[in-house]
C-alpha cells in the first residue's frame, strides 16, 4: 500500500474516531481535507455525506462554502438542493433559508424566495440582509408596496444606507408614487453622490413627471460619471427628441450606434432624427440596417414605407405605441413653442360656431386624446368626458389635468364597439394622421354617437387621391375621400376647411378641419 493511501486510511480513522466520541464538526473538517485531496475517495464521501444528514449536527463554514462554490460555478440546482438539504437539518439557522432565498432569485422563482426570506426573518426579524433581500423579491413579482415597507423597515434603524434609499425610490417609481422617488433617489446621492445607476434612474422618474430639465440633468450627471452608460445616453437622446432638440439627440444616436453597430433602437432613434430634419436617405438606410437585423420590426416596415412611397392601411399599433410614449415628455410645449399647435382651440372654436344654444352638458369622447389638450377645450361643454389613446405615456399626463371622467388606453377600432354609453360629442385632434384607411373608423364612430352627435376632426390635407402615407409617417387624407367614408356610416358633412394645421421643418401644413354629423331621430 502507498504511503498516501495509508496516511489517507489514518486520517479516516481518526475521522470516524472523533465522530463515534461526538466530536463531529471535527471529523467533518478531516473528511473535507481528504477529499481536498483525493476527490475521488468515496469512502470519505459516503462518510461525510452520512454525517451531514444527521439532523442537528453541527454547520460548518465548509457547509456554506461548498454551496457558494456551486451558485459561483453556475450549478444553481446543485446549490439548491445542497441548501436545502442543509436547512432541513438546520431548520432554526436563518442564514441558511436566506442563502436559499438567494439560490431562488437567482433561478427567477421569485415567490419561493420570498417564501425563504420571511423564513428566515421568523427566525430574526433585524437579519438586514433577508430584509433587503426579501423587498428585491417582491419587487421582481411586481408587489412594490410589500416591497417598500422592507426598505422603510431598514433605512428605519439604518438612514444612512444608500442602498436601500435606491431600493425604495425603484419602488415607489413602481407604485407610482413619483415624487416621492425622487426624494428617494436624491437622499440616495447624498450618501453615494457617484452612482451613475441612481442618477440614471432618477432621470427614468424625471421623464415620468414630464420634467424633460431635470431628467436630462440627471441623465447627463450619469454619463459624466460612466461615460459608457448606454442606457443613460439612450435616455437622454429620448429625452432630447421630444423638446425638439433634434442635433443633441442625433449625437447621442450616432455615438450608440458607433459602438454598437447592431443596436436596433438606436438606429430607429438616428433615423427619426434624420427623418425629422430632411435626411431621408440617410433615415432610409437606417431603417433598412434595423430591418436586417430585426425582420420583423413592423415599426421600421412602416416608416421604410413613408420613406419609399409605399402607402398602406394603417400606423401599426406599436409604433404608434412607442412614439407617443417617447414623445409624452414636454409634448405640449413642443407642440405649442416649435410647431404652432392650435388645433384643439379650433376646432372648439368650430364647434360654438356650429352649435344651437341646447346643445351641451351631454356625454363627450376624445378619440386619441394624447396629453389632454382637447379635453381641456371641450371639458365645459359636456357633462361628462372619456378619452382614448394608444399611449400609456401620454394618458398619464392626461389624468394629470384632471378633465377626464374615465381614460381608456386601447386603439380606436377596438375600443369604440366596446363602449356602452352614446357619445353627443365626438372630437379627434390631429389623431386620423396615424390611420390611412377611415371607413371601418367611421363606421365605429356612427355606433357609437348618439342621434345628432357632431364629430369634429382634423387631418393634413391631400389634394388628390383617397388617402397617402407621406414621408413623416403620417397620412393625409383628401376631403372626397373623408366625405364618401361619412356617407357610407351615415353621417353627413356639416362643415369643411382647409387651415394651417402646424409647422413641419419650418413650412406650414394645410388641414382639414371637419364637423360630421349624425342624424337626429
Amino acid at each position: 500500500m502507498s504511503q498516501r493511501s495509508s496516511s489517507a486510511d489514518q486520517h479516516m480513522a481518526e475521522a470516524r474516531s472523533l465522530a463515534s466520541n461526538g466530536e463531529v464538526e471535527a471529523a467533518m473538517r478531516i473528511y473535507h481535507q481528504i477529499l481536498a485531496q483525493q476527490p475521488g475517495n468515496k469512502k470519505a464521501r459516503k462518510a461525510l455525506k452520512a454525517l451531514q444528514s444527521q439532523p442537528g449536527g453541527p454547520l460548518t463554514r465548509d457547509d456554506f462554502e461548498r454551496v457558494t462554490r456551486l451558485m459561483a460555478s453556475g450549478k444553481l440546482e446543485a446549490a439548491r438542493a445542497e441548501c436545502s438539504q442543509l436547512a432541513r437539518h438546520h431548520p432554526e439557522q436563518p442564514a441558511l433559508h436566506n442563502l436559499l432565498g438567494v439560490i431562488h432569485t437567482r433561478m427567477d422563482r421569485p415567490a419561493a424566495a420570498v417564501e425563504n426570506y420571511r423564513q428566515a426573518l421568523s427566525l430574526q426579524p433585524d437579519f438586514t440582509d433577508a430584509i433587503n433581500n426579501l423587498g428585491a423579491a417582491y419587487s421582481k413579482l411586481g408587489r412594490f408596496e410589500n416591497a417598500a415597507r422592507c426598505y422603510q423597515t431598514v433605512l428605519s434603524s439604518n438612514p444612512r444606507d444608500p442602498d436601500s434609499w435606491y431600493n425604495l425610490g425603484n419602488s415607489q417609481r413602481g407604485l407610482g408614487q413619483f415624487r416621492e422617488a425622487v426624494g428617494s433617489y436624491q437622499a440616495s446621492l447624498k450618501l453615494r453622490p457617484l452612482s451613475a445607476e441612481t442618477y440614471h434612474n432618477l432621470g427614468n422618474t424625471y421623464v415620468d413627471l414630464g420634467d424633460a430639465d431635470n431628467a436630462i440633468a440627471a441623465y447627463e450627471s450619469a454619463l459624466g460619471i460612466r461615460d459608457d452608460f448606454h442606457a443613460a445616453r439612450r435616455g437622454l437622446a429620448t429625452t432630447y427628441f421630444s423638446q425638439g432638440r433634434m442635433a443633441d439627440a442625433g449625437g447621442c444616436y450616432q455615438r450608440l450606434v458607433r459602438e454598437n453597430p447592431n443596436d436596433v433602437s438606436a438606429l430607429h432613434g438616428l433615423a427619426g432624427v434624420q427623418s425629422n430634419i430632411g435626411q431621408f436617405s440617410a433615415a432610409a438606410e437606417n431603417y433598412s440596417k434595423a430591418l436586417a437585423l430585426n425582420p420583423g420590426d413592423i415599426s421600421a416596415r412602416h416608416r421604410l414605407n413613408a420613406l419609399q412611397d409605399r402607402t398602406s392601411e394603417r400606423a401599426p399599433e406599436a409604433y404608434v405605441r412607442s412614439v407617443f410614449d417617447a414623445y409624452a415628455v414636454g409634448f405640449e410645449k413642443h407642440l405649442s413653442d416649435s410647431l404652432g399647435y392650435t388645433a384643439p382651440t379650433k376646432l372648439r372654436a368650430l364647434y360654438d360656431e356650429l352649435s344651437s344654444a341646447e346643445q351641451g352638458l351631454g356625454n363627450g369622447l376624445d378619440m386619441g386624446c394624447g396629453t389632454g389638450l382637447a379635453g381641456v377645450a371641450f371639458r365645459d361643454t359636456v357633462a361628462s368626458l372619456t378619452g382614448i389613446d394608444l399611449s400609456a405615456q401620454m394618458l398619464r399626463e392626461a389624468e394629470k389635468k384632471g378633465v377626464y371622467d374615465e381614460l381608456i388606453e386601447g386603439d380606436l377600432l377596438s375600443t369604440l364597439p366596446q363602449l356602452q354609453t352614446p357619445a353627443d360629442l365626438i372630437v379627434c385632434a390631429d389623431t386620423l394622421v396615424y390611420l390611412g384607411r377611415l371607413d371601418q373608423l367611421f363606421l365605429a364612430v356612427a355606433h357609437v354617437a348618439a342621434a345628432g352627435a357632431h364629430f369634429l376632426f382634423t387631418t393634413e390635407h391631400l389634394l388628390e387621391g383617397d388617402y397617402k402615407l407621406l414621408r413623416s409617417a403620417r397620412y393625409a387624407h383628401s376631403k372626397a375621400y373623408v366625405e364618401a367614408c361619412a356617407e357610407q356610416a351615415g353621417l353627413s358633412l356639416r362643415h369643411f376647411e382647409i387651415t394651417p394645421l402646424r409647422m413641419e421643418r419650418g413650412e406650414w401644413l394645410d388641414g382639414g378641419f371637419y364637423c360630421l354629423e349624425k342624424a337626429a331621430q
